[in-house]
């Protein structure tokens, strides 16, 4: 009987990843795969009652039942893909300064979806006859839809943590241990999220004169409460961004380093970039480059 009910669900398994790797590729639309998925559930539910009177086949089909209910559940949101745009593009926000002569400049990526099924040169003309600085268009795949569903689900369950602005202010303010109304009122459109919190927490300690700086600096990272310096995404277009600006230093995370230094190269970047794990080393690093710089002064 257990040989049985494994056989079945083995068989189960195979057929969802199938349909799923179908649906992963591009081959057949979500639709399609939940339709699939359903179909599935039927025809063993119908299996189900022909053997009724079986109670070995009644178990293994009983339990194909519910392992499949539980799949479609779990991939029923793709049913809501249709809403996703066809394209991502990312476009230039100047850096910004939190503290108005601190030298600190957060840096963030604009963002704009893009529902006509255009190409992407056309899109490129269309958006840049706009006044958009076009750093780079993504086209949205079935497999990145499917990782905002899974990211979407892990929240929901509190078993991935989504970082707002509000949380991004808070941990700044938990770390500098006093509330400050230039951080409380702080929402800079496309420098939200937890890859300001580096950037706020310096500009934090210069405003309350920690240090000195008189060159401009490019920051991006999250931190945590304990001032450690988090992993943040789109390095190549903040790459991008901190050359339009004409920022020549940047401090970026440690955990970034890799990727970083890749696409510095592959874009022949004249950025200078420092990296740094907590924001005591980024503060340090700050105060080391201010002493070269009036050295050569």
């Amino acid at each position: 009987m257990l040989k049985s009910i494994l056989l079945t669900i083995i068989s189960v398994l195979v057929y969802y990843s199938i349909l799923l790797l179908l649906y992963l590729f591009d081959v057949i639309w979500s639709l399609v795969f939940l339709v699939f998925l359903l179909y599935g559930i039927i025809i063993v539910g119908v299996l189900f009652l022909v053997f009724l009177k079986n109670s070995s086949l009644k178990k293994s089909f009983g339990a194909s039942i519910v392992l499949l209910s539980i799949l479609f559940a779990y991939e029923f949101l793709l049913l809501f893909d249709t809403s996703a745009p066809a394209y991502s593009v990312k476009n230039y926000i100047p850096p910004h300064e939190s503290i108005a002569g601190s030298g600190i400049y957060s840096v963030g990526i604009g963002e704009i979806d893009y529902d006509k099924k255009d190409s992407k040169e056309l899109i490129h003309k269309v958006l840049t006859e706009q006044g958009v600085d076009v750093l780079s268009i993504t086209k949205i795949d079935n497999m990145m839809i499917y990782g905002a569903k899974n990211r979407q689900l892990l929240s929901w369950l509190h078993l991935r943590k989504e970082y707002s602005s509000k949380e991004m202010v808070e941990t700044v303010q938990d770390y500098l241990g006093n509330e400050m109304d230039w951080v409380l009122n702080w929402d800079k459109e496309g420098i939200s999220g937890h890859s300001a919190g580096l950037s706020l927490a310096l500009s934090g300690l210069y405003n309350r004169g920690d240090f000195e700086n008189h060159i401009p600096i490019a920051v991006t990272g999250g931190i945590n409460k304990d001032g450690k310096v988090t992993k943040v995404g789109g390095i190549k277009e903040k790459l991008q961004i901190i050359d339009k600006a004409e920022i020549s230093i940047a401090l970026l995370p440690t955990k970034n380093k890799r990727e970083a230094e890749k696409l510095r190269k592959e874009m022949k970047s004249k950025v200078s970039i420092f990296y740094v794990s907590d924001v005591k080393e980024a503060q340090r690093k700050i105060e080391e480059l201010n002493l070269k710089h009036k050295a050569a002064q």
